[in-house]
This record gives structure tokens, C-alpha cells and sequence, in this order.
């Protein structure tokens, strides 16, 4: 029986070309840049495309959000960047293990996005697999939810390479781009999860 840790706010996980570290107030000017430099590449796939995630100040209040939300261990996010970059401020791409859940659940869902001129390199796999595994190993979570719109088949290919398995098919799940769209549905647990002391449900 274990305990399970709480939500570090200054995590950086090392891989074998890519820095995952936890959002700082610092990042709001590159995470501005991500957005413009793949505004017309992410609109199919985002729920918010607003004018507000090209402004620093919006993205200053969305970091302090999620800030809050890391400290009671209620979300994780990691943005990616490049190890020995000539940019090494540059974002490319990102990952967030939101609604989490303890209790008799010990579960989130994982959502992630990267760089176009950064896709078909495998840095969203590297940067998921190191991500997923301190979710399980060092977190201590059962159980991990993803879902993804049935024409992306960049993500199909990439959740069952992590090894997830497709759960059902939900119609009309989320808003996507303006209107609602149908889901597959996906999960991956963690095989090693080791009970821990009762905790209020």
C-alpha cells in the first residue's frame, strides 16, 4: 500500500530530445506563438479558438488558472520543447491530464497537441510515453481517458501505439470547431497501480 504523490508545479521531464516542463507565467509569449504559428493547423481539432488565445494577458490568466489547478492536484499539463534548441524557448507542442480524479477512480483524461513543422517526427509519442509513465509510476493513477475525433487518424495511430484501447463510440460528444462531433473513446491502465490508504470518495 502507498500514498500517492502531489502535483509538483516546476516538473521538467527529461527524454531523449524533448524538456516537458510544468507552465509558467513566463511561457505566455511563446505559448501566443504556438497558437498564431498554428491557428489554421489545431481549428479542426479545438474546442476554443477564440481571439483570446493570441493575447499574452489571457494567456497570463489561463496560466495562473492552471497553476491553482496543479497545486490541489486537480490537473498537469507539460509543454515540449526542444533539448539543445538554438530556440529553446520555442513550444512545440503540449499535454494536459485534466479532471482528475482520486478516490475510487484514480483517473484523468489526457489531451495534447503539437507544432505543425513538428509533426511526423514521433516527439508526441517520446513526450506522451515519458509523461504517461510518471503518471503511473510516480503518481500512482489507474487509469488514463482519451478521446479523438474519428477522422483524426494521426491520433488513432499515435493512442493505440501508446497502447490504449478503444472503448466505444460517443455521438455528438464534444463541441469541436464550432459544432458538435462524434468521439472515440479510449482508455490505458496502468498495471502496476498500487492500492493506497482509503481517502474520502
Amino acid at each position: 500500500m502507498r500514498e500517492h504523490s502531489h502535483f509538483s508545479d516546476s516538473l521538467i521531464l527529461k527524454t531523449e530530445r524533448l524538456l516537458l516542463k510544468t507552465p509558467q507565467l513566463s511561457h505566455a509569449e511563446a505559448l501566443v506563438d504556438f497558437e498564431k504559428r498554428n491557428r489554421e493547423f489545431l481549428k479542426p481539432y479545438m474546442a476554443t479558438t477564440g481571439e483570446d488565445l493570441f493575447s499574452v494577458y489571457e494567456w497570463e490568466k489561463r496560466l495562473e488558472k492552471w497553476q491553482v489547478e496543479q497545486q490541489h492536484s486537480q490537473s498537469m499539463r507539460l509543454l515540449f520543447f526542444l533539448k539543445g534548441s538554438a530556440h529553446r524557448d520555442l513550444v512545440i507542442g503540449s499535454c494536459h491530464f485534466t479532471q482528475c480524479f482520486r478516490g475510487a477512480f484514480h483517473a484523468c483524461y489526457l489531451g495534447y497537441k503539437i507544432d505543425q513543422s513538428h509533426q511526423g517526427y514521433g516527439f508526441m509519442f517520446e513526450g506522451l510515453q515519458h509523461a504517461i509513465s510518471y503518471l503511473f509510476d510516480d503518481l500512482n493513477f489507474h487509469r488514463i481517458m482519451a478521446n479523438y475525433l474519428p477522422t483524426n487518424l494521426r491520433s488513432e495511430q499515435l493512442l493505440k501505439r501508446l497502447g490504449f484501447m478503444v472503448e466505444g463510440y460517443a455521438k455528438n460528444y464534444l463541441m469541436i470547431d464550432g459544432r458538435w462531433q462524434d468521439h472515440v473513446l479510449t482508455s490505458l491502465t496502468n498495471a502496476h497501480w498500487q492500492e493506497e490508504p482509503h481517502e474520502p470518495i
